[in-house]
């Protein structure tokens, strides 16, 4: 008689397979069985290898990637970059290309002589040329897409300090510094709870969050070896 998990083991084969199966004995099945198996999970490797290096091929096409929710702009005459002479059809196209010549992190804008350091704040001033920032400041010319931003933007040159604390009166330019400041100054007398703050064990210092004082400790304490 066959053995009965031989059986269980024939309702996965194809039909090619069971009949072989069937003319074969039992000890060989077994084998083949084993065979299959180490078969299965060289293929289950093979697949987690690749998957692995699927998401870090994902993950470098992003780092070169077109800057995102930007919709390319077809120029009627092309870009030429006065560097390497090639020519681009694209705003965005050119925007990326002016990378490649920046390796001091500075990004160029093709339509004017605005440079930045950040990749994010290069697409947003790009923006602006395409009529999706419809908020300017009318002393520098400076584009926003949200109508409060303008606002306070404005105070930076008038310096005004329109926001005031109700608690201890003082004046701040932006609401966010405000926000900060009550969060930080006032904590426990608008929510009836004591502030924690968290000592550094090896200085005077302490500070409001556990991120801080962690981020505190790479830099000042790195090369300190605490004693067990």
């Amino acid at each position: 008689m066959y053995d009965k998990k031989a059986y269980l083991l024939l309702a996965t084969f194809s039909a090619q397979q069971q009949l072989m199966w069937l003319t074969a004995d039992v000890v060989t099945c077994t084998k083949k069985r084993r065979n299959n198996t180490r078969s299965r999970a060289k293929k289950r490797d093979s697949y987690k290898t690749n998957k692995k290096v699927k998401q870090r091929q994902r993950k470098s096409r992003r780092k070169t990637e077109k800057p995102s929710n930007v919709e390319p702009i077809k120029l009627e005459e092309p870009i030429t970059c006065g560097i390497c002479k090639k020519e681009y059809k694209t705003n965005i196209e050119f925007a990326t290309h002016s990378i490649e010549h920046n390796k001091d992190d500075k990004y160029s804008c093709h339509l004017c002589d605005y440079k930045n350091s950040s990749k994010y704040r290069l697409e947003s001033h790009v923006r602006t040329h395409e009529g999706l920032a419809k908020y300017k400041c009318e002393i520098c010319s400076k584009a926003f897409r949200i109508g409060t931003h303008a606002i306070e933007h404005k105070y930076f040159h008038t310096g005004e300090r329109p926001f005031q604390c109700e608690i201890c009166g003082k004046h701040f330019m932006y609401s966010r510094r405000l926000a900060s400041h009550r969060r930080n100054s006032h904590y426990q007398l608008l929510t009836g709870k004591p502030k924690i703050k968290y000592g550094c064990d090896l200085c005077d210092k302490q500070f409001e969050s556990l991120p801080g004082l962690n981020n505190h400790k790479n830099k000042k304490h790195h090369n300190i070896k605490v004693r067990e």
